[in-house]
C-alpha cells in the first residue's frame, strides 16, 4: 500500500529545483535564495503571525458575544481575565514550537 503522506509530497514537489522539500524534522522546508539576515527576518515574521492568530483564535472562542475582551491589566491582580490572556499566550507560544515549527520551515 503506497503511503498517502509520500503521494501528498509528491503532488506539492514537481523536481529538484523546487521550493519545497520534505525535511526530517519539518513536514516542508522552504529554500530562501537570501541574505542569513532576511531568512532570520521571515522566521520572526512566520512566528509572530502563528502566535498572533492562534491568540486571535482562542479569544474568540473564550470570549462570548455579550462580554467584552477584557484582559484584566486595569483591576485587580491577577484576576480572571488575566489569567485567561496569561493561558491563551502561553498556548499560542506552544501552538508555534509544537506545530507551526514541524510544518514548515525556511531554510
Amino acid at each position: 500500500m503506497v503511503d498517502k503522506t509520500r503521494i501528498l509530497l509528491y503532488l506539492f514537489i514537481i523536481d529538484n529545483r523546487s521550493y519545497f522539500y520534505k525535511s526530517k524534522m519539518a513536514l516542508y522546508e522552504v529554500h530562501l535564495d537570501v541574505e542569513e539576515e532576511y531568512k532570520e527576518t521571515i522566521r520572526s515574521i512566520y512566528k509572530f503571525l502563528v502566535i498572533l492568530i492562534v491568540f486571535h483564535i482562542l479569544c474568540s472562542l473564550s470570549y462570548n458575544g455579550s462580554k467584552p475582551i477584557l484582559f484584566g491589566l486595569t483591576r485587580e491582580l491577577f484576576n480572571d481575565d488575566f489569567m485567561n490572556l496569561l493561558f491563551i499566550g502561553m498556548i499560542s507560544i506552544i501552538a508555534y514550537h509544537f506545530v507551526s515549527e514541524k510544518l514548515l520551515k525556511f531554510i
